[in-house]
């Protein structure tokens, strides 16, 4: 899809101070400009590529294009988990979100493939209620006509992330240092921790003389009761769940070193057996006061190039306004 304007080829890269090591250069580009441009809205794909060679792939990632032709209204409750409560109270504090849209004469009613909801930056792990498929969790109400109200439940805010914060050169002047200064992690279950980046992530300037990489171990001793395996994630790896992030084990002491530039960013530790299917609040902790902010995209099955799941409606809502 779109050959001719989907490369760009010329970038116009910064040199970085001669004595920082691990980068050269940095770059930075907005889109879409006169090379690259998106024609459809929808989910896209980008790829940093060798010039030479196209099959050596540097790095990609996934974003979102959203031409409205809708404006949905988006609210969120506050309440119980819905069915059988979990053993632990805590997991059963739990969010609603329901979104109300109206669509115009120009789509079919049929053609609405349902609401896909991503929380903060965690665009691999959505949740996603299908028309065709819905339960007491994942539901739609339709009036026959063009309005529709989408519902999913039993969503769990969990707690502000954990973040590490490698600016401050004083404090952190050796390659090597511990994500966490004053100490060792522990389950943070029960406590509720500050304001976060709501996943994200804040780089030392490129320009600065301490625009440098370290190596940053991060640890965290937990519970002797947590049996699955550990694994870190956050806004250094786009909140994958990945093997390569599983924390290595030294005697009940969790450890993992990552290569990070200086500046902050938001992560959290999850278990999992299944890396399809992470438990995000065992070790972090589930607060009905933690402020997330919430993406909801709505998806119309388009005859266009060839019919594809376009965007038709996007909203974002912040969890500090429950109704």
């Amino acid at each position: 899809m779109n050959q001719r304007y989907n490369t760009e080829y010329y970038l116009n890269f910064q040199r970085l101070p001669l004595h920082i090591e691990g980068a050269r250069y940095h770059y930075t580009g907005a889109f879409p400009n006169k090379n690259v441009t998106f024609p459809f809205s929808g989910k896209w794909k980008f790829y940093v590529v060798d010039s030479y060679d196209p099959a050596t792939v540097f790095a990609e990632g996934n974003f979102y294009v959203v031409y409205p032709e809708i404006k949905p209204i988006t609210v969120l409750h506050k309440e119980r988990f819905q069915g059988n409560e979990p053993d632990i109270p805590a997991l059963a504090r739990t969010i609603s979100i329901n979104t109300e849209f109206r669509i115009p004469d120009s789509l079919y009613p049929s053609e609405i493939m349902g609401v896909e909801i991503i929380e903060n930056r965690k665009i691999g792990y959505p949740v996603i209620i299908d028309p065709a498929h819905t339960n007491d969790e994942r539901f739609y109400e339709w009036n026959g006509n063009n309005e529709f109200k989408f519902i999913a439940r039993n969503i769990r805010p969990g707690n502000e992330y954990r973040q590490t914060d490698l600016r401050d050169y004083n404090i952190y002047n050796a390659k090597e240092v511990y994500a966490q200064y004053d100490g060792i992690e522990t389950s943070d279950f029960f406590h509720k921790r500050k304001k976060d980046l709501n996943g994200g992530s804040i780089l030392t300037n490129y320009k600065s003389d301490y625009a440098e990489y370290l190596y940053v171990t991060f640890r965290i001793r937990p519970p002797e009761d947590i049996q699955a395996p550990v694994y870190l994630t956050g806004a250094f790896n786009n909140w994958r769940v990945l093997p390569e992030y599983e924390m290595y084990d030294d005697n009940g002491l969790l450890y993992l070193t990552l290569e990070l530039k200086r500046g902050i960013y938001d992560y959290q530790y999850v278990t999992a057996y299944d890396i399809t299917q992470p438990d995000w609040y065992i070790l972090e902790g589930n607060f009905w006061e933690t402020v997330n902010e919430y993406h909801i995209f709505i998806y119309y099955k388009s005859p266009e190039y060839g019919s594809y799941h376009k965007i038709i409606g996007y909203n974002k809502i912040i969890s500090v306004n429950y109704e």
